[in-house]
């Protein structure tokens, strides 16, 4: 085959490939940088896995080479691996190499904020403004990633199953969401794509370690880093099958923008495209892929969304209303992928007949495929696999040669896993909780000072939403996983704060029998578990509390009812005619009653059942069950009427649901009396805590709204409103606290944002502080803020509207194309058109917006004041170069705290006139200034920030012109600084020539109220083969009686006629042309005829097609208008869709031909030619198991083993245990274990989630309640459930531990630290007292042997009376041959060389292989130049020590065999010992 290399292309280059491309129909072929003479020749594997195939000999510079040979090596079955997305290991089947196994595409997790430490939500993240802070969560993301991963030989890169190591981080979102409505809005940096695109390549680059000194130059990557969802991804309406609209300037200007440093850099190694359509081609075959491609270093390794490419050939999933599917089945999908250069894949895996089928469309030429194509569309894929070292020659285990990140995985590291508990990975959690948070609102009130006495109010002080994609436990450490009520009571003492949840207290009364809805008070689980509600005209006691209900209003017109009578929650039943009760028992306040503190209930809140309490007429309410869809799958627009029901009273009197769903738009406006009930309100938002208003010092009011109510993957929101409890929780309680000279804070907890307008203008509200989710050290962070221990320092990256009227409004056109539902049928609280992806048109982000902002982007107030001075820009520049502005920052307050210095930049004389952005970030820096400091602060602004996409030129340019450059503290003019124009010589937007047809979408630059369209389905496929990123792909569409699209810069000289290329599925109309502006004096006028659907088959696929057909008008131009004019296509109609222009000229009689761009052919078509995871968790059996097959670590005959719940008597042992910070998890289990033959059995404990998530260790109970550490590991077994696999010795009772011990005396930045909190936590060493370690004292025979026994699980027996508690350690330690009977002293030091012959001996006792030959011993001893201060007896023992990394030798090269060591440096060592015999139990 031949060589070619990956074509890197600049982004200046792109309207050069892209004519070339059309013209040619491939890419250009660069000649490869090796010559024929000097080939790089590749060894192979001999034996293993991967027996025959070629290994990668690390040189960066041979990359193109190497995967060419690969591919020599596979055949076609190799890149239809990669393409088709086939995880784990691959047979091939056909070829010369037939029965060769190779390695399967990548495997990936989703990462998104964190691995193990939990960071802030993106929204957060990006809300630090912070470039370097984003650097140090990738590398803290990238540490504990590659922690978990295998590098060795035939084990990386696997999906799924207990060995899994997932190479694909997603994680750094470039989905450029306008409308904040949008459900996953809280997954992104920024509104702004320069901004997001800068924090998405510095978190990426830390995260893959591309910047680290042995990448070489950001060649290999610890982790593949992915981001999603790349190309659009606007929003969840109809998530899966959504046709999203973008103009050709907001695809280049703003969706696509923010991903490309990333792809350029080599930091971002892939993408995961995203579900659902752009103006009609589905993203994941999107040319915008090909775009992606040209401007990455090493390509885009791309997986579609869960199942996404299967959705391409579905039935009735993206079907244009002809056709019922796009792709005739999931091979001719995967082809339009290849020519796409992106990849298909199922998270499930795929088949091998994926792969096959693949190569035999390819041998056919569907499509026009070739199998350089096939070969060119998989190499990005292999490039990731390349740098990741899957490919690389490896050490006698397996270990890749030359891939620097080796020593860190999991499987070869000798060391602990990089996770949270490091302090480093801690320090900067809470930083990065620290810089999210934002001041709105301060009249000095903030800080707070401590011991005043504060009213806490609101559901969310004492709730903890996670967002969707936080880490799932957030880590047990000190003030993480707290929730703000708790943080509050810590920062501020208990008797000073006084909380009430602040919601409504009510009654209902049915109005179809007058009686009052309540517990039904006569059942036997009336006051705890709950029953049916019931109607009763019996008067409640004056006492009682059975017909009350606190309302819980989370917004989106969604509330929960807490039955007061015994605080379970009102149920929403899915099905007909179900009982409606107070039976729910979800976990949602956090913090004991008695604010004690020693445990929170839960680290996490989940939402109630949710209800829809909706006003009549009448004044009575109706309430509606099942209103709202909680999944992913993004039908929540339907789901309303289809699977809504109202609640009612049935004859008897009990509450049940209808007898079937809402159904229609009529059937819920229809409400009998039995669906309605009266309200009372018995008590009003904030009365409780408006009465402390005469005792306590100020009130903190916490409102806002939960990530995944109507919110988050699959929903979108409906409106920026909060609850209207929460304003009303805040117009009460701070009128009170007025009256009183008191003042009032509002803390706004919501993970996007919320209509401000109201609380921000009342006067009574002195402070606002706003936070989205924070990740583990969100409350703790937000106690800081409030109480003065950090200065908030966090800025917005994304707008806040004061109303919904900022928003387009919702039309027919939301539902996408081959949908056969209307708007009648979508949840009627949806007003807004989620579907347009078009800042420009839309006037959505602070370039573009109109609208009324209650805060821009930028905004965020600070404890301190800052001064801006001598602000220093050049006079010109040229519109290639970067350079610098430079403006001096005074901290001219009292507070230590940091400046958010933000630049902007507008171009008031652009081509584009009110359709250029108001103006654009050019460049931002976080500085850190003391009281009183002033600093120069550099700001490098790349002119190419500044770029817009010339849709002449089809490439971006920096316009020349004069400049106006901004230091602002936001993007609002009112918050400008300072400010100095600047020339910029660049280029203008080109001239459009009528000399070549003109794609209509291709050259606008404007538009008002239109869609886009694929234009057929032959021209994609055929412009796709072109590598046409700008192709004519597009038709655009009217949604009404003017609409109008724009086109800059047309050379109207000599035009006689234009023909048009139109359709219309409607009732046909008119469409005009106009100069200048759409309301002037038309230039032409087409009529549009119906046009009828049409049949055919592609000319190069043997593939059928029904679309809507075109027909092409023409008109005379009616003017002698000549020159350069803007031209304004005006529809008079809607449903009418124009493909391109074709002008004729007048002086030369030329006709460029028919208006379209469509290089194939389509006879029998008007518009032809040229018309255009896991499992479920393991629960502890009730009843007992016995297994017959577990295996002993000798691999003797199999021990019959059983495994039971723990009895009483077992119960009894663990409430013995009487030891500070140490808690048993979960139940205990029982353990049988029958004709064991050798000295140890691996057993399989089933755990609960608690336990898979708390537990630190497994632990044998004696029967004091004594606890001995058993070696365990939690990992999946073969039915992909959570279990420990441990070692056991004997059987009897175990549990699983907790184990959370700090020492006075070992500081958290001491070396030592990690290691002896991780032995604590493992009860491999405890500390001489409950709190302290002494971790300097020297470690004693008797105390190593005792460690020893320790990372066995054996336990000593009891020692008699008159014994020393180590005379039973040394007996243990004759019987089990650590050592021989008198061999130590049992109070003597214990020398590194004993200390290595007894753990050797350990790990040998436990299976670990320890054998070495003299050779071997010599080879890992002869870098130590004392090797010969050995004994003979710990020689061969020294050299299995440091071949398995328990003992490393000191700096200089020495093994000090006779020094002792420190308890400190004990517990490293017998850390490392415990991870050899752990993986032998990772099933």
């Amino acid at each position: 085959m031949p060589r070619i290399l990956r074509q890197k292309v600049g982004k200046r280059m792109l309207s050069m490939v892209t004519i070339a491309s059309l013209m040619m129909g491939s890419w250009a072929t660069i000649p490869s940088s090796v010559s024929a003479a000097n080939e790089v020749k590749f060894n192979t594997q001999q034996g293993g896995v991967f027996d025959g195939m070629p290994l990668f000999d690390g040189n960066p510079e041979h990359l193109n080479s190497f995967v060419d040979t690969y591919f020599d090596y596979t055949g076609l079955e190799g890149p239809a691996v990669y393409v088709t997305g086939s995880r784990n290991h691959y047979t091939l089947t056909k070829g010369p190499s037939a029965g060769k196994v190779i390695p399967g595409a990548l495997s990936a997790a989703d990462n998104v904020q964190g691995v193990s430490t939990d960071f802030p939500a993106l929204i957060g993240m990006g809300q630090s403004w912070n470039k370097e802070l984003l650097s140090e969560i990738g590398e803290v993301m990238g540490s504990e990633k590659i922690s978990k991963l295998k590098v060795k030989q035939g084990e990386s890169n696997i999906h799924g199953g207990n060995d899994a190591s997932l190479s694909v981080a997603f994680t750094v979102v470039s989905d450029m969401r306008i409308n904040p409505l949008s459900g996953r809005f809280d997954e992104g940096f920024s509104e702004d794509p320069n901004m997001a695109g800068v924090l998405i390549d510095k978190m990426a680059t830390g995260l893959s370690g591309v910047d680290q000194p042995a990448s070489d130059d950001g060649f290999w990557m610890r982790a593949a880093v992915g981001t999603k969802h790349y190309s659009v991804y606007n929003a969840q309406w109809f998530r899966q099958t959504a046709n999203n609209s973008a103009g050709a300037r907001s695809l280049f200007e703003y969706q696509t923008k923010a991903a490309l440093p990333g792809f350029e850099s080599g930091a971002l190694a892939g993408t995961m495209t995203s579900y659902g359509r752009t103006n009609g081609i589905p993203n994941i075959l999107s040319p915008l892929q090909l775009l992606a491609n040209m401007n990455a270093k090493y390509g885009v390794y791309s997986s579609p969304d869960f199942n996404g490419d299967a959705i391409v050939s579905n039935a009735n999933q993206l079907g244009n209303g002809y056709d019922d599917r796009y792709a005739v089945d999931r091979g001719h999908a995967t082809i339009l992928m290849a020519l796409a250069k992106a990849n298909a894949g199922r998270p499930s895996g795929t088949t091998p007949a994926d792969v096959t089928d693949l190569v035999a469309l390819v041998e056919q030429g569907e499509y026009g495929i070739t199998k350089e194509e096939l070969i060119e569309a998989a190499r990005p894929h292999v490039n990731q696999l390349v740098r990741l070292g899957i490919f690389n020659e490896t050490d006698e285990q397996g270990i890749p040669k030359d891939y620097p990140f080796a020593s860190e995985a999991k499987d070869v590291r000798t060391s602990p896993p990089s996770d949270y508990n490091q302090l480093d990975h801690q320090e900067v959690a809470l930083r990065a909780a620290q810089e999210s948070i934002v001041l709105l609102k301060n009249d000095s009130t903030l800080p707070l000072e401590k011991g005043n006495r504060a009213a806490v109010s609101g559901v969310y002080a004492d709730a903890r939403f996670k967002t969707t994609y936080s880490v799932g436990a957030t880590p047990e450490l000190e003030n993480s996983g707290e929730s703000p009520l708790r943080s509050i009571i810590k920062m501020n003492g208990s008797s000073n704060v006084n909380y009430a949840p602040g919601g409504e207290v009510i009654t209902l009364t049915s109005k179809a029998n007058q009686q009052t809805v309540t517990a039904d008070v006569y059942s036997p689980n009336a006051g705890t578990e709950g029953a049916q509600l019931i109607t009763t005209s019996d008067t409640p006691a004056e006492d009682s509390s059975s017909h009350l209900f606190r309302v819980y209003d989370w917004g989106q017109a969604g509330a929960s009812l807490l039955s007061l009578h015994n605080q379970r929650w009102i149920t929403s039943p899915a099905t007909n005619n179900a009982a409606v009760g107070n039976t729910d028992g979800t976990s949602l306040n956090l913090t004991n009653n008695d604010w004690s503190l020693p445990d929170m209930m839960g680290d996490t809140s989940a939402i109630p059942p949710t209800l829809r309490m909706e006003n009549n007429e009448d004044g009575s309410v109706s309430i509606v069950a099942n209103g709202y869809r909680t999944g992913f799958s993004g039908d929540f627009t339907n789901w309303y009427y289809a699977n809504g029901r109202f609640i009612q009273v049935d004859g008897n009197g009990k509450l049940v649901t209808a007898p079937s769903p809402l159904g229609t738009r009529e059937n819920a406006a229809n409400r009998p009396d039995m669906a309605k009930f009266e309200k009372s309100i018995v008590r009003s938002a904030g009365e409780d805590a408006a009465a402390r208003a005469a005792e306590d010092d100020y009130a903190i009011v916490f409102v806002g709204a939960p990530p995944r109510h109507s919110a988050g993957e699959g929903n979108d929101r409906s409106s920026l409103d909060m609850g209207e409890a929460d304003y009303a929780l805040i117009e009460n309680v701070s009128a009170a606290f007025a009256a009183e000279g008191k003042k009032t804070i509002v803390v706004v907890k919501s993970s996007f944002p919320v209509s401000m307008e109201r609380i921000q203008d009342n006067p009574n509200v002195s402070a606002i502080v706003y936070q989205p989710y924070g990740g583990q050290y969100d409350s703790y962070a937000l106690a800081q803020v409030l109480y003065g221990e950090y200065a908030p320092t966090g800025r917005l990256s994304s707008t806040w509207y004061a109303g919904m009227d900022a928003f387009p409004t919702i039309n027919s056109y939301v539902v996408p194309e081959g949908n056969t539902s209307g708007l009648d049928a979508i949840d009627p609280r949806f007003a807004v058109d989620m579907t347009n992806a078009d800042p420009i048109e839309s006037g959505l982000t602070y370039m573009y917006t109109d609208a009324k902002v209650t805060y821009p982007f930028g905004y965020g107030l600070s404890y301190s004041d800052f001064t801006y001075d001598s602000l220093n820009i050049p006079s010109s520049v040229t519109g290639e170069e970067p350079f610098t502005v430079s403006v001096d920052v005074t901290n001219a307050g009292e507070v230590e705290t940091s400046e958010v210095v933000q630049l902007y930049a507008r171009n008031s004389s652009s081509a584009y006139g009110v359709h250029a952005p108001k103006k654009k970030l050019a460049a931002f820096e976080k500085v850190q200034l003391d009281p009183g400091q002033t600093k120069e602060v550099q700001l490098q602004v790349d002119p190419q920030t500044l770029a817009l996409w010339d849709v002449n030129r089809n490439d971006w340019i920096v316009e020349q012109g004069s400049y106006e450059f901004m230091i602002g503290t936001s993007a609002a003019d009112a918050d400008v600084q300072a400010s100095k124009s600047l020339n910029i010589t660049g280029k203008s937007v080109a001239t459009l020539s009528l000399t070549q047809p003109i794609n209509v979408f291709d050259h606008a630059f404007a538009s008002n109220e239109v869609v886009y369209h694929e234009v057929s389905k032959e021209r994609t496929a055929a412009q796709l083969k072109a590598k046409a990123i700008v192709g004519g792909y597009y038709a655009v569409r009217s949604k009404q009686d003017g609409s109008w699209v724009a086109l800059p810069k047309v050379d109207l000289t000599g035009a006689q006629k234009v023909k048009a290329s139109v359709a219309s599925n409607a009732k046909g109309g008119t469409i005009s042309l106009h100069a200048d502006k759409p309301d002037s004096v038309p230039l032409a006028v087409w009529n549009v005829p119906v046009t009828e659907p049409v049949s055919y088959k592609i000319s190069n696929a043997n593939v059928s097609v029904k679309e809507l057909g075109y027909a092409e008008v023409e008109a005379e131009i009616s003017s002698n208008l000549s020159g350069v004019h803007d031209l304004y296509v005006v529809f008079h109609e809607p449903d009418l869709r124009i493909d391109g222009l074709s002008f004729t000229l007048k002086d030369t009689e030329v006709n460029p031909g028919n208006p379209g761009t469509n290089p194939g052919t389509n006879p029998v078509s008007p518009s032809a030619p040229g018309s255009g995871s896991g499992g479920t968790p393991g629960e502890t059996p009730a009843s007992g198991s016995e297994n017959e097959g577990e295996s002993d670590s000798g691999g003797n005959p199999a021990a019959a083993v059983s495994v039971q719940k723990g009895s009483e008597t077992d119960q009894q042992k663990v409430t013995r245990i009487q030891k500070s910070g140490i808690q048993v998890i979960g139940e205990p289990w029982n353990v049988t274990i029958k004709n064991k033959q050798g000295m140890f059995v691996i057993v399989t404990l089933p755990v609960d989630p608690g336990v898979a998530a708390n537990a630190t260790t497994i632990a044998y109970i004696g029967e004091g309640g004594t606890l001995t550490p058993v070696p365990g590991v939690l990992t999946q077994d073969t039915n992909g459930k959570k279990v420990w696999s441990v070692l056991l010795n004997q059987g009897g009772t175990y549990a699983a531990i907790q184990a959370s011990r700090s020492f006075a005396d070992v500081d958290s930045s001491a070396w030592y630290a990690r290691d002896i909190a991780k032995a604590s936590s493992l009860l491999l060493i405890n500390g001489v007292s409950d709190r302290r370690m002494q971790p300097q004292g020297m470690t004693t025979s008797a105390q190593t042997l005792m460690v020893a026994l320790h990372v066995l699980g054996i336990e000593p027996e009891a020692s008699a009376s008159n014994e020393k508690w180590f005379d039973s350690v040394l007996r243990a330690a004759v019987k089990y041959d650590l050592m021989e009977e008198g061999q130590y002293e049992p109070n003597a030091l214990m020398s590194r060389e004993n200390m290595a012959v007894v753990l050797v001996r350990a790990l040998n006792l436990a299976g670990v292989n320890t054998e070495l030959s003299e050779a071997e011993m010599d080879s890992w001893l002869e870098d130590f130049v004392d090797q010969a201060q050995l004994t003979p007896v710990s020689r061969p023992a020294m050299a299995a020590a440091i071949k398995l990394g328990i003992f490393k030798g000191s700096p200089n090269g020495l093994l000090q065999p006779q020094s002792t060591l420190t308890r400190a440096q004990l517990a490293a060592v017998i850390v490392r010992v415990h991870d050899q015999v752990a993986k032998l139990l990772d099933l």
